[in-house]
């Protein structure tokens, strides 16, 4: 009876062999996903046997996780850092933001398999935790500007709403540099319609409290309690913050009809 017995000498040479291996498993699992990657083209594409990725990892998934777990650890530790400092400083909020995206932008390609294609594994429930850590701060953030019944189905929306936005961003061919300019954009756009929606949620509901009927088309009150047509002759400029006042006096004496709203 032949027996196949494994040798020292047949073991594959170290760290050059497993690092091609990671390599090559990080693009499988990039265009596969894991559920769907295959060890033996992965493999196949290293130059080595199929049964040389047994020699440095327990099985596929284990191989997946070597290649995604320094990521995972160090973005969620991040993640948690970043959104406490915000709670306490909010004007740290768009900051914060670049300093997550330099993060992600520098190991996009693994955020990316613990975002989207880490499903069979350990870490399948990672994108779910990262959103409800999200969803968490969002809470308290709506909390501490006075709506502390904000509607749960408002945050699911608008933590979707950031995160596919910075999946975007982490997959575009863009330099670090425009990746800073365009996180910063977004966040300065993010953070005025923050303030806004939250001063919009907090006199609906005073109006329910006393009665009164509330009408989006009015200028909420933004988180300074000014009137909100400062702030937003501040984002549209002068020439547009006048056509928006007179618009505003001209349908409140009956002067035009509605008009739909403009987008800048």
């Amino acid at each position: 009876m032949n027996v196949s017995i494994r040798t020292e000498e047949e073991k594959p040479s170290g760290p050059e062999v497993r690092e091609r291996l990671l390599l090559q498993a990080k693009q499988e699992f990039s265009e596969q996903g894991f559920e769907k990657a295959s060890l033996r083209k992965i493999c196949a594409r290293a130059g080595v046997t199929t049964g040389a990725v047994y020699f440095f990892f327990k099985n596929k998934e284990d191989l997946f996780c070597q290649i995604v777990a320094d990521t995972a650890s160090q973005l969620t530790a991040l993640g948690q850092r970043l959104l406490e400092a915000e709670l306490e400083r909010p004007e740290l909020g768009t900051e914060n933001d670049i300093r997550l995206m330099e993060f992600l932008y520098l190991h996009r390609k693994e955020a990316i398999l613990l975002l989207e294609k880490s499903q069979g594994t350990r870490y399948g429930s990672f994108r779910d935790e990262l959103y409800g850590q999200l969803r968490n701060f969002f809470l308290l953030f709506f909390q501490r500007h006075g709506r502390p019944d904000v509607d749960p189905e408002l945050i699911r929306i608008l933590v979707e709403m950031r995160m596919k936005g910075f999946l975007e961003l982490l997959k575009g061919d863009y330099s670090m540099e425009y990746v800073r300019t365009l996180t910063r954009q977004i966040g300065d756009y993010a953070d005025g319609g923050f303030h806004r929606l939250a001063a919009a949620l907090k006199r609906e509901q005073e109006s329910r409290v006393l009665g009164v009927p509330f009408s989006r088309r009015e200028f909420p009150v933004n988180a300074g309690g000014q009137g909100d047509r400062q702030d937003i002759g501040r984002r549209l400029g002068p020439d547009d913050a006048v056509h928006s006042h007179q618009t505003v006096e001209q349908k409140q004496h009956g002067d035009i009809k509605d008009q739909p709203p403009h987008h800048p």
